[in-house]
């Protein structure tokens, strides 16, 4: 049961799911004890944006900002997207792949 007021016993609908879904959210973080998320460090997310705007430029691919304009699109987007190591080694790794690829003509 939810503890409220006596002279307002009910919930709101949505108040009850709020209330539920944060209860959800603690529990999913007890749950992980100990695996909790680390995001990457400015360095490792500026050497990630920078092997992606590397292979953008690499493929023909630009933007009438430039590879600086870029650079900053994707650390804004990829800084609140908050990746983790392997996250980040995997995004490298699918641009390093389709840049391989259109090398090869495929």
């Amino acid at each position: 049961s939810i503890p409220s007021s006596p002279d307002f016993p009910s919930l709101n609908l949505s108040h009850a799911v709020q209330v539920i879904t944060y209860e959800l959210y603690l529990a999913d973080l007890s749950g992980r004890a100990g695996t909790a998320h680390q995001p990457v460090d400015a360095r490792e997310l500026a050497a990630s944006v920078a092997r992606i705007v590397n292979s953008l430029e690499n493929l023909g691919f630009h933007t009438q900002a430039g590879p600086q304009g870029m650079r900053t699109f994707l650390s804004d987007i990829l800084g609140r997207a908050m990746l983790s190591h392997a996250e980040a080694v995997r995004l490298k790794g699918l641009f390093e792949k389709i840049e391989g690829m259109h090398g090869r003509g495929e």
